[in-house]
């Protein structure tokens, strides 16, 4: 993503994990405030970490996309395996496709998040893979790996502040 894209994500659509040391990991929901650390949340990766924050972020629509995305291909999977199921990968990877982008079955359309990696100088390879598999798994179909040494200043001296390493 350019900078231009970045800018014309709605916040609400957006969260940005930093990758720490010692398999930490904090998010913000949306845009930082600069004069406010408590918006850098901990989290952890899995089910219980990363997953979640995922899964019950709700929009400034007040839809839970990835909720409903992951419901659909719940849907979706069921459909593939079923006994006799006429569908084949090409079809499977289509709908996916469409689900990925907010296209929902049922004609609904939900927006879709954009996540922001950002792996810290202190973070492993590990922890770069596990946010990755987070996004297969959440099918995210936007998301960003940022170098955290392209930052700007506030946004350095906001992790420092809420304790970041």
């Amino acid at each position: 993503m350019n900078e231009e894209q970045k800018q014309v994500t709605k916040a609400s659509h957006t969260i940005t994990l930093y990758l720490g040391s010692n398999d930490k990991v904090w998010y913000i929901a949306g845009l930082p405030n600069y004069d406010d650390p408590s918006c850098v949340k901990p989290t952890s990766y899995g089910k219980d970490g990363i997953e979640k924050v995922l899964n019950e972020h709700t929009t400034e629509e007040g839809i839970n996309p990835i909720a409903k995305i992951k419901m659909a291909k719940k849907e979706l999977d069921a459909k593939k395996t079923e006994y006799g199921s006429k569908m084949t990968d090409e079809q499977y990877q289509e709908q996916l496709k469409k689900l990925k982008k907010g296209e929902l079955p049922n004609g609904e359309k939900v927006p879709t998040m954009t996540v922001i990696i950002r792996p810290l100088n202190t973070a492993t390879y590990e922890n770069m893979v596990a946010a990755l598999d987070e996004m297969l798994i959440s099918n995210i179909d936007k998301y960003v790996i940022d170098n955290v040494d392209k930052m700007s200043q506030d946004d350095k001296d906001l992790i420092a502040k809420a304790g970041v390493k």
